[in-house]
């Protein structure tokens, strides 16, 4: 039986300075990457609201089928193929648009 059924890796947040896990790639998620969030606590509201505001943004991105979707869409192959990834952002463990993205990778967004 062994082989039939497909291994998958993990996605997990951790913060941008974490020393490196074992079996994981590391993607940086900041904003100074494509993955960051691009809404700003206080200018565009609260932590809950701009994590809401990058989930509809990422979602729009994704349709585009640009760089962003294409990013997504590697990560994602990487994840079926058993790869464990870690996505680091500067505000882990608060609540964070990296969940967005782990959904995306896990295709459940």
């Amino acid at each position: 039986m062994a082989g039939m059924f497909a291994r998958t890796g993990s996605v997990v947040l951790g913060k941008y300075n974490d020393p490196p896990m074992i079996g994981y790639f590391d993607v940086l998620i900041n904003r100074d990457t494509i993955f960051g969030n691009k809404f700003h606590i206080g200018v565009d509201g609260t932590r809950k609201e701009v994590c809401a505001l990058y989930e509809a943004w990422a979602k729009k991105q994704m349709l585009k089928k640009g760089i962003f979707f294409k990013r997504i869409e590697d990560l994602r192959r990487r994840y079926k193929e058993g790869v464990s990834i870690r996505l680091l952002c500067h505000c882990f463990p608060k609540q964070c648009h990296g969940r967005t993205l782990m959904k995306l990778i896990m295709g459940q967004l």
